[in-house]
């Protein structure tokens, strides 16, 4: 009789392992090559044990019978490996950036990251407490949120203090938004240690304007919080803004009822450092709170609606320099920022408020401001 013609379709061994020829339709006729070839010393005498080149859940059946360095290798289709990487990668991030959360705000961490000062209130949600001297690295609470590389850079204190710290300069047409209308050079706080709406949250740190600093009558921004827009068509201005125009520093609010400007200081704040300190309970609702001091000094003592209904449930700082497109450099420098649960937290020298200390509460919109600060984002 005539040999009988070779089988070419997949058989299949009476354990249930597949055949090579299985192995060659699962994964494809470049990869079995591949895996034959990588294989080749320990089949050629057809003793030593098969090649274990197989899909994932074939493996998972035959695991056992591979031996030395036949031990699994999964071949998957690459479209699906990246889909699942894709897929993990985000979940590991946040996942890891929520574990550095925690155990800072358990064991403290070095400057830069999260870690608490030391006297955080029990039961206090650790995310709060960040802290970065601003002297020498961009921190991982921070990002640079369409901001360019060489807008920042760590110079030495210009008043002496033998100490380095944060210098961003805007030039015109940097990250420029808004078709051209707006340029900016800001850290923003990353989305890991972003804050639900209506957290209590104290804030502290430096800034200083250079004595050649620009005066100028167009709107600039230097620190803002906000929330993340929801419909972000609307784009709405910061709940709560530090402003310089024409001179004149001012603190701001913003709700869906319109801005109140609620402190003005039209001495020359230049060359000198300001220290500024925060208590902020951001919501959009009269449960909303604003107490601000500068340089120990109270300023604000705000009761009412601080943002928009319509925005996320997501509150963030922004600290550096937003304007209108202006053709004028301008270079602001801050340093030890804080985030806690307490004054005492963010502002260990200032002495604790005394009762009746601060100014009434702030209900109407001071004289001066300037209705086209009403523009969008800023």
């Amino acid at each position: 009789m005539p040999a009988a013609a070779p089988v070419t379709t997949a058989t299949r061994r009476d354990d249930g392992r597949p055949e090579a020829s299985d192995v060659d339709a699962a994964i494809g006729p470049r990869s079995a090559g591949a895996a034959r070839g990588r294989h080749r010393d320990s089949t050629s005498s057809g003793n030593g044990p098969r090649p274990c080149v197989t899909t994932r859940r074939e493996c998972r059946g035959r695991a056992e019978g591979c031996q030395g360095r036949d031990r699994p290798r999964i071949i998957g289709r690459p479209e699906g490996i990246m889909a699942r990487a894709h897929r993990l990668v985000p979940r590991l991030a946040v996942g890891l950036a929520l574990a550095l959360l925690w155990a800072a705000g358990r064991a403290g961490s070095a400057p830069g990251g999260v870690a608490p000062p030391g006297s955080a209130s029990a039961g206090a949600d650790p995310r709060i407490h960040l802290a970065d001297d601003l002297d020498g690295v961009i921190g991982p609470i921070w990002q640079l949120q369409r901001t360019k590389r060489d807008a920042v850079a760590f110079v030495p204190d210009p008043t002496g203090a033998g100490r380095r710290v944060l210098a961003m300069t805007l030039r015109a047409g940097d990250m420029a938004g808004d078709g051209g209308r707006t340029e900016r050079a800001e850290l923003s706080e990353a989305n890991a240690v972003h804050l639900p709406t209506g957290t209590p949250v104290w804030y502290g740190f430096s800034l200083y304007l250079p004595p050649d600093f620009p005066i100028v009558d167009r709107r600039l921004v230097v620190g803002q919080w906000k929330q993340a827009c929801g419909d972000c068509a609307a784009d709405h201005s910061p709940a709560v803004a530090n402003r310089y125009r024409g001179g004149v520093f001012s603190i701001t609010v913003d709700n869906a009822a319109g801005r109140q400007t609620l402190f003005q200081e039209r001495a020359d704040i230049r060359g000198r450092w300001r220290h500024l300190v925060y208590h902020i309970r951001l919501i959009p609702s009269p449960d909303g709170l604003l107490r601000a001091w500068i340089d120990g000094r109270p300023v604000v003592d705000y009761r009412g609606a601080l943002g928009f209904a319509d925005d996320r449930d997501s509150v963030y700082f922004k600290l550096g320099l937003y304007r209108d497109s202006l053709d004028v450099p301008m270079t602001l420098l801050v340093a030890r920022f804080r985030r806690g649960t307490s004054r005492a937290e963010v502002d260990p020298e200032s002495p604790a408020p005394s009762a009746g200390g601060l100014p009434a509460p702030c209900g109407q919109p001071l004289r001066g401001g300037h209705a086209a600060d009403h523009g969008r984002s800023g």
